[in-house]
């Protein structure tokens, strides 16, 4: 019964939501600003696709030790200084599995941003923080934050949700920031 109830209630829920952005949804259910707020999000993923259920929380170790060792082949002097500074050859697997997530877009092509008058195509370190937002304090966050905003205003494109680390990898903590930065939520 309990499991009728809840299948109905994420197909009603994700019914209201289909025309609505990320930040609403969040705002409509304050219940994903909690520390397992990523429950609700995890059910409706589930719902939405069955056979793939716990695939990434399962796999990530496999695709990130091969993304990894893509990274380290790669000829790039700030990929390369990066991973220097950061020490990678004294992480655990579990510090270099948040890792990989900084340096994944150094994989993939800076996209050219088309807007008038001029157009944009963002830097390595844009395209880094683009991806997940990794800062070293807690205090630099709001900084961070309405950077981004000006540069997504000055080129008239949306503000995308992006995840924040904060602090070094084995002992970070993790934001998710949905809309102008006014929503930041662990």
């Amino acid at each position: 019964m309990y499991l009728n109830i809840g299948v109905k209630l994420t197909k009603l829920r994700l019914q209201l939501f289909k025309d609505e952005t990320i930040a609403d949804y969040f705002k409509k259910y304050p219940t994903l600003r909690l520390q397992t707020g990523y429950i609700l999000l995890d059910i409706d993923f589930n719902y939405l696709f069955e056979d793939k259920q716990n695939l990434l929380f399962t796999k990530w170790p496999m695709i990130s030790e091969l993304h990894f060792k893509t990274l380290l082949k790669k000829k790039d002097l700030l990929l390369k200084d990066g991973l220097a500074q950061e020490k990678y050859d004294t992480l655990n697997e579990d510090a270099k599995e948040v890792m990989v997530l900084k340096y994944l877009p150094l994989l993939l092509q800076s996209p050219l941003i088309k807007a008038k008058p001029k157009h944009w195509k963002s830097s390595k370190r844009e395209l880094i923080d683009g991806f997940v937002l990794f800062i070293h304090d807690i205090s630099d966050l709001n900084k961070k934050i309405e950077e981004r905003q000006t540069k997504c205003e000055q080129f008239r494109i949306p503000v995308q949700p992006i995840p924040i680390v904060v602090g070094p990898y084995g002992h970070c903590q993790c934001f998710v920031s949905v809309d102008d930065g006014s929503n930041i939520w662990r």
